[in-house]
C-alpha cells in the first residue's frame, strides 16, 4: 500500500515541477523515479494480485512514453 501511495505522489508532484515550476529537469528527475516505483509496485504487487499488476501494464507504457517526451523537452530546450 505505501509503494501505491508514493507513486501516486510521485505522479502528482510531477505535474507541478514540468507544467507549474516549468523546469524539465525536475520533471525528468521526479518521472523516472515515479517509473522506477510503478515496476516496482507491479512486481511485488503480482504475488498478490496478479490482475492488478497486470492492469498496470498500460501505466507503465504511458508513463514511458511521458519519460521519453521529458527527455526530448530537456534536450530539445
Amino acid at each position: 500500500m505505501r509503494l501505491f501511495i508514493l507513486q501516486l505522489i510521485f505522479n502528482f508532484t510531477w505535474s507541478i515541477f514540468f507544467f507549474y515550476m516549468q523546469n524539465p529537469l525536475l520533471g525528468f528527475i521526479n518521472i523516472i523515479l515515479l517509473e522506477f516505483l510503478i515496476i516496482v509496485y507491479s512486481v511485488k504487487s503480482y504475488g498478490i494480485n496478479k490482475i492488478s499488476s497486470i492492469l498496470f501494464i498500460p501505466y507503465i507504457l504511458w508513463v514511458t512514453y511521458a519519460t521519453y517526451l521529458n527527455l526530448y523537452i530537456l534536450i530539445c530546450n
